[in-house]
């Protein structure tokens, strides 16, 4: 018999390297740091089936879209004609293959990024991209209040 190692993250996620569990650690803390500049979500089946929407301020969502875009690259091989085309105006790119490559790159800034994918352009966070898509199917209603 042999002993086998492993290491366990704070989330759950186990890594056979220490060192790799480290970056993932330090990596969801930053993204974590990076988000709290906006409304928590509801942890809810209601918001996620189409109750309600969290309206964010224009500021503050592309200010956390273009950090957590930052940390993206610092964590994932992205091309450089990628970043160049996208830099100028994260937001307006959320959807485009930035998600791709953090989500195939078993990134766990996916989970932050797909955030932004549930925002529509005037800073309208669903529970889930389909509200985006598809406001008229939701109940519109703001449930955050400043």
């Amino acid at each position: 018999m042999k002993e086998v190692v492993k290491y366990e993250s704070n989330d759950g996620n186990i890594f056979n390297y220490k060192e790799e569990c480290i970056n993932y650690e330090k990596t969801v803390s930053k993204a974590e740091e990076i988000m709290s500049i906006l409304f928590a979500r509801p942890d809810n089946c209601d918001f996620s089936n189409g109750s309600g929407y969290i309206q964010h301020a224009k500021k503050d969502a592309d200010e956390a879209i273009k950090n957590l875009f930052n940390l993206a690259i610092l964590s994932v091989n992205i091309p450089t004609e990628t970043i160049d085309a996208v830099k100028t105006d994260v937001f307006r790119y959320r959807d485009t293959i930035i998600g791709r490559y953090l989500s195939d790159g078993n990134s766990p800034i996916w989970r932050y990024w797909q955030r932004f994918l549930c925002m529509t352009d005037d800073y309208k966070e669903y529970g889930q991209p389909y509200f985006t898509l598809n406001p008229d199917r939701a109940k519109n209603f703001q449930i955050n209040q400043k």
